[in-house]
C-alpha cells in the first residue's frame, strides 16, 4: 500500500505534466478513495490560483519602461567606466614598452599596472556579459 504522502508528490507531477499514463491511472484510483488527498489536490489547484492572480497583479505595477531606462543607463555607465579603464591600460603599457634601451623600474611598474589594468578589464567585461545574460532573463515570461 503506497502513502499518501507519496500520491501528494504525484499530484504536484500532474499539475505539472510530469506523470505517466500508468501513474496517471494509479493517482486517479486513490483520489476516488481518498478524501485527504482530494483535499490536498483541491488546495493545491486554489493555492496556485492565488500566487499566480497576486504575481500578475504586482508585475501589472511594474513601470517596465523605467525598468528598460535603468538598464540602458547601466549600460552606458559600464561602458564608460569599461573605456576608460581600456584607454588608461593600454597607455601605460604602452609607455613600457616604446622604452628605448634597458626598462628600468618605472617601466616595468608601468607594464605591471598596465598588465593589471588588462586582466581587470576582462573582468569588467565578463561582469557585463553576465548582467546583460540576467537582464535577458528577467524579460521573459513572469509564469
Amino acid at each position: 500500500m503506497t502513502s499518501c504522502d507519496h500520491f501528494e508528490i504525484e499530484t504536484e507531477k500532474r499539475r505539472h505534466g510530469e506523470l505517466g499514463d500508468a501513474e496517471s491511472r494509479a493517482l486517479e484510483a486513490h483520489l476516488s478513495t481518498c478524501e485527504r488527498c482530494r483535499a490536498y489536490e483541491a488546495t493545491a489547484r486554489r493555492t496556485e490560483a492565488v500566487m499566480r492572480s497576486e504575481a500578475e497583479a504586482v508585475a501589472g505595477e511594474v513601470d517596465w519602461g523605467q525598468v528598460d531606462r535603468a538598464i540602458t543607463a547601466w549600460r552606458r555607465r559600464s561602458t564608460v567606466v569599461l573605456g576608460t579603464w581600456v584607454v588608461l591600460g593600454l597607455i601605460l603599457a604602452a609607455q613600457a614598452w616604446r622604452h628605448h634601451g634597458e626598462p628600468g623600474p618605472a617601466e616595468y611598474a608601468n607594464l605591471v599596472v598596465g598588465l593589471f589594468l588588462a586582466i581587470l578589464v576582462i573582468r569588467l567585461v565578463v561582469d557585463v556579459v553576465r548582467r546583460k545574460r540576467i537582464a535577458g532573463m528577467a524579460r521573459g515570461p513572469l509564469l
